[in-house]
Formats: C-alpha cells, structure tokens, sequence
C-alpha cells in the first residue's frame, strides 16, 4: 500500500501563459491530467495549481496543502496550492461507489476497529468535552465525505506521520481540514476525533500546541476552501474558531495529550525516529520538520 510519505521522480508540464505575478514554476500542473501526481513524495514535489478550481476537475481522492496564513479569499494573495491524488491510501470500490449512495458504515464503527495507542510520543489518554458544530445543508453525499475522511485517518495513522499537523483532503465536493497541536498524539487520537463532521477542541487554557480541530465542507464551493483555511488558521494561533451553525457538546471524546515540553517532545520523537533505522552505513537520516502536511518526510542523504 502506498503510504503518505516517500520518494517519486514527477514528470510535470509548465503551462505556456500565465499571469504577470504568477512565477512560472508556480503553476506546473499536468497538461495531459486533470488529477495530480500519486502522494508518494514530499508535499514539495506534488503538483501544484494557482486556484482551489483545478481540484475540483479531479473525481478522485485528493490531499492538498497550502499557506493557512495566505487569505485564498483575497484577489490579490498569490496562491500556491500542492496536491496529490489519494490512490492506494484506500480500496478502488469504495471511491466507485455512485454519490447517491449511503456508506455501508459510518465513522464510529471505523474509529472502533482502531486499537488507540500512543505510538508518537509519550503522551496520556484523557476523556475530553469537544464542541461539535453543524453548518448549512450538505451538497456532497454521506459517501464521498465518509471516503476523504478516511483517506485523512489513514494517513494520521502512518508512524511517519507524527509530526504532520495540518492537513487537508477533497472528494466530490467534500472537504476536510484537520489541525493538531504539536502536544496532541495524531496518531492515536485522529480516529476518535474524525468519528465528528466539524468538532474542536479549544479554549483559554489552551495554546495551539493543546488545540485540536476538524472541519468539513460538503459544497464544493470556492469559499468552502476558505472556510477551512480561517478555522485551521485560528487553530494554528491556540483561538477557538466562530462558527455560525448549532453547537452541541460532545463528552468522553478520547484525546492523547502529552506533558512534554517542546524540546523533550523533539527529543524524543529524534531518538524514537534513530532507532528504527537500520543500523546499516548506507541508511539515510531522515529529518521531519514540525507543522508540515502528511508525506513531509525530507530525506537526507550526503
């Protein structure tokens, strides 16, 4: 199975005209494709597009990272989206099935099939209060959000994938936006949290390295990408995001929480990464950096 993080030579075509304040290099998205490159690389070598438009083009399962701080609903902000397209992160048949349909489980059950450890830091299993918010009228169907959701937690549940803390998918016209602070354990509490549409866990006595959040949007509208980038980014500064729609709160949602400082969670994550590399002169150092997407494994080979 492919996982969210590798290597890939991309072969990638450079459109002939663009606009004056769009780089060249910004908009090499494949002329011969609607869909973007597999994700077996870097979120650095995924295509990249110069509107959220391009991924409405593609009917498959994609993850998508872009600045939370560069308003998408400014004219005048450059826009530099990096895509992939979700291919072997989830089965073939499930992604076939015709939007009408309903899915054949829900969440819940997924998310209790997961055996819920701690695996990326040293971190304790708290029972948390969550605020669980519901907005508008859903457009996309119950499937097609079921499907990127699991695309999401399923690339939350790769080892590698630690120290990704924003991370954003499309189906359909469905849209997801996950942010976990650098203390919340992705890996264990992702299937708990992703059981919810929109919920967050926020709060005066949290800062963003102890805030959680997911948002979903089911309009596949421009101004759904919006949305997601405001809730995430509000995250990412430790604020609880405002929302408009009916707040209901949600109890005994499991969340590992670590009380690690930042420097003692950096050293652990350094050691727990050094020994699992086999002790061969060969092996490659891998460095992740912190607050990167899913698949931000840069590998470092002298």
């Amino acid at each position: 199975m492919k996982s969210c993080s590798g290597s890939k030579n991309l072969t990638l075509f450079i459109l002939a005209t663009f606009s004056t304040n769009i780089q060249a290099d910004d908009i090499l998205y494949s002329a011969l494709d609607v869909c973007p490159a597999s994700c077996t690389g870097i979120p650095e070598s995924w295509t990249v597009y110069n509107e959220v438009g391009h991924l409405t083009a593609c009917d498959q399962p994609m993850l998508f990272d872009f600045a939370v701080y560069n308003p998408l609903d400014n004219p005048l902000t450059h826009t530099k989206i990096r895509a992939c397209k979700a291919e072997g992160l989830i089965s073939t048949d499930v992604t076939q099935k015709p939007n009408t349909e309903s899915p054949s489980s829900n969440v819940k059950d997924n998310k209790n099939r997961l055996l819920a450890t701690s695996t990326c830091f040293s971190a304790t299993e708290k029972e948390e209060e969550v605020d669980f918010i519901t907005t508008g009228t859903r457009q996309s169907s119950a499937a097609d959000l079921l499907v990127i959701l699991q695309v999401v937690q399923k690339c939350f549940q790769d080892e590698k994938a630690c120290d990704s803390k924003i991370l954003f998918g499309y189906f359909r016209g469905a849209i997801v936006g996950v942010y976990t602070g650098p203390n919340i354990d992705n890996h264990a509490t992702t299937p708990s949290i992703l059981s919810n549409v929109i919920d967050q866990l926020c709060g005066s006595e949290r800062t963003s390295e102890n805030t959680l959040g997911v948002i979903t949007d089911t309009k596949g509208r421009p101004e759904g990408f919006s949305s997601l980038q405001k809730a995430v980014r509000s995250w990412s500064d430790g604020k609880c995001h405002k929302f408009t729609g009916t707040t209901t709160n949600l109890s005994k949602i499991s969340i590992w929480e670590s009380k690690l400082t930042t420097h003692q969670r950096s050293n652990y994550l350094t050691g727990r990464r050094l020994n699992q590399l086999n002790p061969r002169t060969d092996c490659p150092i891998v460095a992740v950096a912190s607050g990167d997407g899913c698949g931000s494994l840069a590998t470092k080979v002298s």
